[in-house]
């Protein structure tokens, strides 16, 4: 089984939902090199071995619902009856008229419903399998997806703040030709040094992060080339919350366990038809040498006689197990619904902050630092004011990279 991922990841949250209600994700990779979402979940499922051993329990339990359907192998039964044991003709076959040697063939019958109702069982089985096996395919996409999500923050934000290195050390450079020239004092040049050191510490740390991310992403498809550029995916719209719910029917999840109930309901049926009895039936041929063969027939049938503490026990246990699967599937749907808006709601939430930023955050602190800068130039403002407005741009630029993923 699987679970949600506790984190949310802005508009790219997409992906866990479609996960939860049993959709195909296939993102649109541009063509070219680099890393694409589709390519990563493809791979992780091809490499996957987990989905190969479902896989085979799925196609084992197929075959033991064929085989449930029929009677049990016939017995061949040989044997020697009525030899002397004690007397001169002790152990020899001939001499005795009640001295008989015995072939004969013994069959089970159990009844045809209830073979019928094992094979059901067993189907349900392979169809509760075939739904684990959705769940974790679905499962192995979703984690690998999120694993490739990750190299998207650390790149995303190296390209940003290699961004401000570059204006950092034109800063730089003009501090150091206007210090030479009187224009301004040393520390504008110690800050402007200190502010691309900074700058390319922070670099080096999501180059780091980048890293592990990659390392983390090899588990799911392999070593991950170091140069490696994840590609931006393309994301369908999020359908409404109230069709995402009605979606709930057909998760994984939900399948297995509406197997389960209905494995529960034919293995009580089942319960039930044990107060039927099955019976034996035994063919036997002795011969007698000198004297005249016989042939024999026996049918045996148990008797059910202690139904009280046996075949009622059984059929109360399996109530009690139908009435457990049930709860447990009401209990599945009240989590994936719980789970589901309140994820939904928390990805409603984000897209109005990342809207937010866009509008009222970034363009004030970007005229903000055009501002500063001016000021500079024309011999008004401070080194510091231009540094600060800059660091609040990326600051705030780096906070809405961390909405988006």
């Amino acid at each position: 089984m699987f679970r949600f991922s506790g984190r949310l990841r802005g508009r790219l949250f997409v992906i866990p939902i479609l996960v939860l209600i049993g959709s195909v994700y296939v993102a649109a990779a541009a063509d070219g090199p680099g890393l694409s979402l589709a390519e990563v979940q493809r791979l992780a499922v091809e490499r996957q071995p987990l989905l190969e051993g479902l896989s085979a329990q799925v196609a084992a339990a197929r075959e033991r619902a064929v085989s449930a359907r029929q009677l049990p192998d016939p017995q061949l039964k040989l044997g020697v009856q009525n030899l002397p044991a004690d007397s001169a003709d002790a152990w020899r076959l001939n001499r005795d008229s009640m001295t008989q040697s015995t072939v004969g063939l013994a069959q089970e019958f159990p009844l045809a419903g209830k073979r019928e109702l094992k094979s059901q069982a067993e189907a349900l089985k392979a169809a509760a399998g075939e739904a684990e096996l959705s769940a974790v395919t679905r499962g192995t996409e979703r984690d690998a997806g999120l694993a490739f999500l990750d190299l998207l923050h650390p790149h995303h934000g190296a390209l940003l703040v290699q961004a401000q290195i570059v204006e950092a050390q034109r800063a730089l450079a003009a501090a150091e030709i206007a210090y030479r020239d009187g224009q301004r004092g040393q520390g504008d040049v110690l800050a402007a040094r200190a502010a691309v050191a900074v700058l390319e510490d922070k670099a080096a740390e999501y180059g780091q992060t980048y890293a592990a991310a990659r390392e983390t992403l090899g588990r799911w498809i392999g070593p991950v080339p170091a140069d490696a550029a994840p590609d931006e995916p393309m994301l369908p719209p999020l359908p409404p919350l109230v069709t995402l719910l009605d979606e709930l029917s057909r998760h994984p999840e939900t399948l297995a366990a509406n197997r389960d109930v209905d494995r529960a309901e034919v293995e009580m049926r089942l319960a039930r038809k044990s107060r039927q009895p099955d019976f034996n039936v035994e063919l036997d041929y002795a011969y007698r040498g000198d004297y005249s063969d016989m042939v024999s027939l026996q049918v045996a049938i148990p008797l059910p006689i202690f139904a009280a503490n046996r075949q009622d026990r059984d059929i109360a246990a399996a109530r009690s197990e139908l009435d457990a699967q049930q709860a447990m599937r009401e209990d599945l749907h009240r989590r994936l619904s719980a789970e589901l808006s309140s994820m939904y709601r928390e990805w409603q939430s984000l897209g109005t902050r990342i809207d937010r930023y866009q509008a009222t955050v970034l363009p004030p602190l970007a005229a903000r630092v055009e501002a500063t800068l001016a000021e500079y130039r024309g011999g008004t403002g401070t080194f510091a004011a231009v540094l600060d407005s800059r660091q609040a741009l990326l600051d705030a630029e780096l906070a809405l990279l961390e909405l988006h993923l």
